[in-house]
């Protein structure tokens, strides 16, 4: 989707996507290249590509692989428990699990390491590297956790009770790696609302448009802003389901993606079901953003509101939803 497109929701939640692989323009140029993951409020860089920075070495995998196996007890237990595993793009384009560290853990991987580069070389990346844990993250680097703080005063401003936005902001969260996903293996955002109304009619039973009309919102609404906790629980437990299936399936192109998003939307439905069996109460909700507004405390009643004067007139609360599924 063009960014003159988006409105300011989006960007928020298109976030994740532009962080790997993007280094802002102050970094050393040789850190482009290095593969990483933006995790726990900070970024873990992929080990290997680390070494082969520092060393110049050819076979990295090797090297990294030596060096765990020879390290000493002090950094073994640096490496036991400071190294987190994540699925990133390999030189094949395949999804492969790689070693990843912090900023302080690769600093004390690399102090020791002999590099064939000049010293002033190595030591602008280790300064680099080492200011980062002192400077605040400039805009292209900007915490997701401080842009959700503010997108969380941003709901509770507008009076959506607390537990529902800790609902929505859940959501969201998981939303940003299901499409951080879909672009890596190979679908584009014009692709996203076609595969967000797949997940959807599978999950609930419903196309995106139609679930908008039992809810009296019009096509402008953004959908998820005007579902239940519950609703928003399923849409999560939907989106993580097709994470799984796309890295247990190593999924690369747009029919693969395709298929897992059908899989997964099938899976919640049958669970959608089950509950609702269960229950007695429907998931699908004729509740929207009026009603959490207008509640106390979190503690709306199941009930139909009837349909507005002139559904064709947006309301206060029918703001633009770009991208549907945000």
């Amino acid at each position: 989707m063009p960014a003159s497109n988006q409105n300011d929701d989006e960007k928020q939640e298109s976030l994740p996507a532009q962080q790997e692989g993007e280094e802002s323009q102050d970094a050393p140029a040789p850190l482009l290249n290095v593969r990483r993951r933006w995790y726990r409020g900070e970024w873990y860089y992929a080990v290997v590509d680390m070494i082969a920075l520092f060393t110049g070495s050819s076979s990295p995998y090797d090297y990294w692989r030596k060096m765990k196996a020879r390290a000493d007890p002090g950094l073994r237990a640096v490496l036991d428990t400071q190294i987190v595993q994540f699925r990133l793009k390999a030189a094949d384009n395949r999804f492969r699990l790689t070693d990843t560290a912090n900023r302080e853990t690769i600093l004390r991987i690399v102090q020791d390491l002999p590099s064939k580069h000049p010293t002033d070389y190595v030591e602008s990346i280790k300064l680099w590297l080492a200011k980062l844990g002192e400077e605040r993250l400039e805009e292209g680097e900007l915490s997701p956790e401080e842009d959700f703080e503010k997108l969380r005063e941003d709901y509770v401003g507008k009076g959506y009770p607390a537990a529902w936005v800790e609902e929505r902001l859940k959501y969201r969260i998981i939303r940003n790696e299901l499409t951080f996903e879909w672009r890596e293996r190979g679908a584009e955002d014009s692709d996203f609302p076609v595969l967000t109304n797949e997940l959807t009619k599978r999950t609930f039973g419903l196309p995106v448009k139609a679930y908008k009309r039992v809810k009296l919102i019009s096509e402008r609404a953004n959908l998820q802003d005007n579902m239940t906790p519950t609703e928003l629980a399923f849409s999560s437990l939907a989106s993580a389901t097709a994470i799984e299936y796309h890295q247990r399936n190593d999924s690369q192109g747009l029919e693969e993606i395709g298929r897992d998003v059908r899989e997964a939307g099938d899976k919640t439905g049958e669970v959608r079901k089950f509950y609702e069996k269960s229950t007695g109460i429907s998931v699908v909700s004729s509740q929207n953003a009026r009603d959490f507004k207008q509640v106390k405390g979190g503690t709306a009643q199941q009930q139909a509101l009837p349909p507005p004067k002139k559904p064709e007139q947006p309301t206060l609360f029918d703001e633009p939803s770009g991208e549907e599924g945000q």
